[in-house]
């Protein structure tokens, strides 16, 4: 039989922990706003959190920045909202909605 969990919308702090936890590991700091913007943009939501988070470590990385503020989260925005199709599936790209 599979497992099921109940997964609920994520908090505020939640949202920090998600963002900051692994985060304060590499040294980078995470600006309260930025922490309130992921929480507008994901409404809580634990796989847009997550998906959006996963784009600003790609920043992050990309840019080499080690503090984190409301306008990086701002900007992976337009990369987060675009889904990419598969190889293996044919068919139109599709975009999340924000």
């Amino acid at each position: 039989a599979a497992l099921t969990r109940e997964l609920s919308f994520l908090g505020r702090d939640d949202i920090r922990e998600l963002v900051q936890g692994p985060l304060a590991r590499f040294g980078v700091e995470v600006a309260p706003l930025a922490v309130d913007r992921l929480m507008a943009l994901s409404g809580g939501h634990p796989l847009l959190s997550q998906h959006l988070c996963y784009h600003l470590v790609r920043r992050l990385n990309r840019l080499e920045i080690a503090f984190v503020t409301a306008e990086d989260v701002d900007a992976v925005v337009p990369e987060a909202a675009e889904r990419r199709r598969s190889p293996q599936r044919r068919g139109p790209r599709q975009r999340l909605r924000w």
